[in-house]
């Protein structure tokens, strides 16, 4: 089924889908987030203890890696500070610019934090306007290489019955959406997981060179060559 939304819309849908609409309106400067803080977190499912007293600083023109086997809390880790869980679900402080992230709204979180996760949506019409999502934003030579598509693909129109994409074109068009765009934080859960070795090393390397933004990859990938491009590597 193709539907139109915004690309905020679906992060906001996908976050509605966990906790329920939000009505929080205390607002924050999302055109510069320079911190996100984490402080002394306790959180625990099922009797298991994912997070005893954690405590983490993400900062501004770093590049962070989170890693750790299935089932670790890596994912669970960005869904607390994008508020998927209530606060009673968990103890310790999680700020954003020294705000604590449960008093700002899901919208405004998502004006400028990119959480970019698998999401099977598409819309009737072709690969750039999936890309764009009317949208005033241009694709750059750059970006359109690192991703692998040429003008034949972008031109392909998904309204005709006779046109399959993959699951990694349709990673890759999930990149693009969120890529396209400038983001003061961007999230990116396993990023690669659906691509071929070649062409996973080339849109790390320029989700790698994202400037001026706090940049969070979650990834089962070890690789040495990968994990030592970030400043940071975060193990659970």
């Amino acid at each position: 089924m193709f539907r139109r939304k915004s690309i905020d819309n679906i992060q906001e849908n996908l976050y509605e889908t966990n906790q329920g609409t939000s009505h929080k309106t205390s607002t924050i400067d999302c055109d510069n987030i320079s911190t996100i803080s984490i402080s002394q977190l306790h959180y625990e499912i099922e009797n298991k203890i994912l997070f005893d007293h954690f405590s983490y600083e993400f900062k501004k023109g770093k590049r962070y890696a989170i890693i750790g086997a299935s089932g670790a809390g890596k994912t669970t880790l960005v869904k607390l500070i994008l508020n998927y869980y209530p606060k009673n679900l968990y103890d310790g402080e999680i700020k954003i610019n020294g705000k604590q992230n449960i008093d700002i709204s899901s919208e405004e979180l998502y004006k400028d934090i990119a959480f970019v996760q698998k999401n099977d949506f598409l819309i009737e019409g072709n690969i750039l306007e999936n890309i764009k999502l009317a949208r005033n934003l241009h694709l750059t030579e750059k970006l359109r290489k690192s991703l692998g598509f040429n003008e034949d693909f972008l031109r392909k129109n998904l309204a005709q019955s006779n046109q399959i994409i993959s699951e990694g074109e349709k990673q890759r068009i999930d990149l693009a959406r969120f890529l396209v765009k400038t983001y003061s934080v961007y999230i990116f859960d396993e990023p690669t997981s659906n691509l071929d070795p070649i062409k996973a090393k080339e849109i790390m390397d320029y989700i790698l060179s994202i400037k001026d933004a706090i940049v969070i990859v979650i990834t089962h990938d070890q690789n040495p060559e990968i994990l030592e491009e970030f400043d940071q590597i975060i193990v659970l």
